[in-house]
């Protein structure tokens, strides 16, 4: 089973992150093209891709660009909204609030064999929870607070004790709206299989509108 964890990003170098998320973003656009435009399948997209952006994002980014580019299933997509699309060319929308809504989205798949995620880590830290963000190059890194909610209820654990106990592999999804950083980390629970056993016996319960009905069946010994 997966889960979504919500949470936000503060501090840090924000204007950076935003540079990334259009690198990303725009990788994501041109892969696109190459995959409905020009008809590229497999890895020749990647490669594709790599051509221009290798400077600017590294192969773990292209490679998500590229399946978010492929789960685009229609031919003809505006990128940032028709809706902000039409308003921009109206003038109801100043261009660079359409450009920052089109390239609001940085994302990175989870690996086990990386411990987690490799481009987009989640840190524990003495001083809270820091989310690392991978720069193009060798040992750059961008690094935030990361803010975790308290999430979930009726005595589940909540989300950071999922975190901790599932963060062996993880998703993160980092999204600019309106200037406030949310990130979406998803991680995968495992399902506990329910276990039933009657050897102390069992009761059944039906209920109605008009009545309840309870049975006890104990198992001979």
């Amino acid at each position: 089973m997966k889960i979504i964890i919500p949470a936000t990003i503060h501090q840090g170098n924000q204007e950076a992150l935003k540079q990334l998320m259009r690198d990303w973003s725009s990788c994501v656009r041109y892969a696109y093209q190459r995959i409905h435009k020009e008809k590229r399948t497999g890895n020749a997209i990647k490669v594709s891709c790599k051509t221009l952006y290798m400077k600017k994002l590294n192969q773990r980014y292209i490679a998500d660009a590229v399946l978010k580019a492929q789960a685009i299933n229609k031919d003809h997509v505006i990128f940032g909204g028709r809706k902000r699309w039409r308003d921009m060319i109206a003038g109801l929308l100043p261009k660079k609030e359409w450009q920052e809504a089109r390239d609001s989205e940085l994302y990175s798949r989870g690996d086990r064999t990386k411990k987690g995620n490799p481009n987009i880590r989640i840190l524990n830290t003495p001083d809270g929870y820091k989310l690392r963000v991978g720069l193009p190059g060798p040992r750059e890194f961008l690094v935030f607070d990361l803010y975790i909610p308290e999430g979930r209820k009726n005595n589940k654990k909540d989300y950071k004790e999922l975190l901790d106990l599932y963060g062996d592999c993880y998703d993160v999804r980092i999204n600019n709206k309106a200037g406030k950083f949310q990130v979406s980390i998803g991680i995968d629970i495992p399902d506990v299989k329910p276990i039933y056993m009657c050897s102390n016996g069992a009761i059944g319960i039906d209920t109605n509108p008009n009545g309840l009905a309870v049975v006890e069946l104990d198992i001979a010994s």
